[in-house]
């Protein structure tokens, strides 16, 4: 009688999970779907076994990563950079909300050109795009990346892609189709700001008054929709939303940070943060991302590092 008892309970733990598992696994790329609950089968840890088309979440040059700054090698072909129109230029967004990724479309050209690290060889590439990645509500641990294990509340990325190809979707298809400028954003007030040496505090007020007009009002749909919805249009400038020292930076190659997780990334980190408001940091994580209600802050949406130096090498480069 105890056999068959421990049996009883034995099935009772772990049946669940194995079903809820197996429910979990999509064989059609276009129906599958992800979340950042590390207690589900569609975790972070497991999106690689999700579906087939994922698989590179599992692949060996996976973002995000900790940078070690003493290990980075100093390059003096490194450019600063240069774009075709100046940082007190005014260019058009517009918010998309889809499952649990909010982004600002760019609407207009803004392109980044003579792009060198890794073979690029003065390419040029466009700006698609931008969005956050958080942890838990008013968590401090909130960035993707981190340097020397240091994290930040939030992480701001501007996704590139080739001017070569038509569209982000078709170049990211490609080993040299995507750049993405990760930016770290601090939060005043209601967090200590981490010194970074030899960086001022740089304050966006602007892009705090973005951020909580266009989202602090915004509810995601439903996250197992495919339904995307837009808000009104705004404006935004490139000064708004990188750091007054645009020159300095590190960079690697790695991937997309969300399935399909595409090892076709130039990853540029910028040395320093901006800082945002507490409430515009609130704004984003208050958003609802499933018909249940629950927040963007309940588990953040921002993947664990994949990589770290010391365990797993890799290059950094740096022009400063």
């Amino acid at each position: 009688m105890a056999r068959y008892l421990l049996l009883f309970v034995f099935l009772k733990v772990l049946l669940p999970d194995v079903v809820y598992s197996t429910q979990c696994f999509e064989p059609d790329c276009n129906k599958a779907k992800f979340n950042y609950n590390p207690f589900s089968c569609l975790a972070p840890s497991s999106w690689a076994a999700i579906t087939p088309c994922w698989s590179t979440c599992n692949g060996q040059r996976q973002s995000p990563v900790n940078i070690i700054r003493n290990q980075a090698v100093f390059q003096s072909n490194l450019q600063s950079f240069s774009f075709n129109i100046g940082v007190q230029d005014r260019f058009m967004v517009s918010t998309h909300i889809k499952g649990f990724k909010t982004s600002y479309k760019v609407e207009e050209d803004v392109i980044l050109s003579k792009v060198n690290q890794f073979g690029l060889n003065g390419k040029s590439f466009k700006l698609d795009s931008f969005h956050f990645h958080a942890g838990k509500f008013r968590s401090s641990k909130g960035s993707e990346h981190s340097f020397d294990n240091e994290f930040q509340p939030l992480e701001l990325h501007l996704v590139f892609y080739n001017t070569e190809y038509p569209d982000v979707k078709t170049a990211a298809g490609n080993a040299d189709g995507l750049l993405v400028i990760g930016v770290m954003v601090q939060v005043y007030p209601g967090f200590s700001l981490t010194p970074f040496p030899g960086c001022e505090n740089d304050y966006k007020r602007t892009l705090s008054n973005l951020m909580g007009e266009t989202l602090s009002s915004t509810e995601y749909p439903d996250s197992s929709s495919s339904e995307e919805t837009d808000s009104v249009e705004s404006f935004t400038r490139l000064k708004n939303l990188l750091p007054s020292n645009r020159g300095s930076y590190y960079t690697y190659q790695g991937s997309l940070t969300t399935p399909p997780c595409s090892e076709t990334v130039t990853w540029v980190l910028m040395k320093c943060p901006i800082i945002v408001s507490k409430s515009a940091m609130e704004a984003f994580q208050q958003l609802e991302i499933s018909s249940t209600g629950e927040r963007l802050g309940v588990y953040g949406n921002r993947r664990p590092i994949q990589r770290d130096q010391q365990n797993k090498p890799f290059t950094v480069l740096k022009n400063f």
